[in-house]
Formats: C-alpha cells, structure tokens, sequence
C-alpha cells in the first residue's frame, strides 16, 4: 500500500532539458549528501501522513521541499515511477538562486535534522553537512561573487577533514 509516490521528472531552462532520475533505494542518505532532488511537485500523498510528518516547515522557504522529502523518507518508503511525468523549468529568478537564504534555510534544516534523524542513521549527517558546506563554497564565490563568505565555507568544509 504506497502512502507516497513519486516519479523522475524534466528539469527544463532556456539553454538546456535533462531527466533527473530521483533515487529509490536509501532516499534519506541519498537526500542528506545531495546525489538525488526530491520536490513535492509530483508527489501524492496520504493526507493523514501529510499531517503525520508535520507538512512545510513554514521557517523555511528555498528549502522547504528538501526538510519535507527528509522527514517523509524517515516515515515510509517513497514510491517511485521510473518515469518523467512533470516539467520543472528553472529561471535566473528562483528562489535557490538567494545563496544567504539557502545558507540559513540549509542550516536551519541541518540542525532540525539532529532532532528527528533516527540514532543509527545520526552518524551520516556530517557527510552530509560538510557537503552542504562545499555547495555553499561555491555558490558564495561562484554565483554570488562573495569571496568573503565564500572562504568562510571553504574553511569549514576543510575542518571535517580535519576531524579525522
């Protein structure tokens, strides 16, 4: 009895059109070191797990769909179709594009992952967080022409290594 499917989907802009193919196996730990996308966009869903995983996370906004697909993935399996049944377009204005947003809406889920993520899958969540460090890295210096800010994620992804 699926309670959440969910299926590929085409991410479409004006110089390009890929499939992303969302994983099926190990969602959460595929979700929390960012190799698959998830978006709510081509989900159905039980209204009474809706409920149950706490919906949106109304703090949150570049990274509402990311918290949302973590906490459903710890709940049930998502059901996956191997197909691409909706268009996601990306434009130079979205949201994602607000590199200081993303930083405090990804730390903010980060942190609230700490309080809901199972003990035995607790000990991935660094890899994850250093690998949003890194993202935040390059966003800051590549996107946002923040050298400052930039360096400051850098420094922080290299203090994992350092942890070893």
């Amino acid at each position: 009895n699926a309670r959440v499917v969910t299926s590929d989907f085409i991410v479409f802009n004006t110089s390009k059109m890929k499939v992303v193919k969302l994983e099926r196996e190990n969602l959460f730990l595929k979700m929390i070191n960012f190799q698959t996308s998830f978006t709510p966009s081509n989900i159905f869903i039980e209204k009474k797990l809706f409920e149950e995983s706490g919906g949106f996370d109304e703090n949150l906004s570049t990274s509402a769909d990311w918290d949302f697909g973590c906490r459903l993935s710890l709940l049930t399996h998502v059901h996956h179709i191997p197909s691409p049944l909706f268009v996601y377009y990306m434009h130079p204005h979205q949201m994602h594009r607000n590199i200081k947003l993303m930083e405090r809406d990804m730390i903010y889920a980060f942190n609230k992952l700490r309080q809901y993520t199972p003990p035995y899958l607790q000990k991935y969540l660094p890899s994850g967080e250093k690998k949003l460090y890194r993202i935040l890295a390059a966003s800051y210096i590549k996107d946002a022409k923040d050298l400052r800010n930039g360096i400051k994620f850098l420094l922080k992804y290299a203090l994992y290594f350092l942890k070893k």
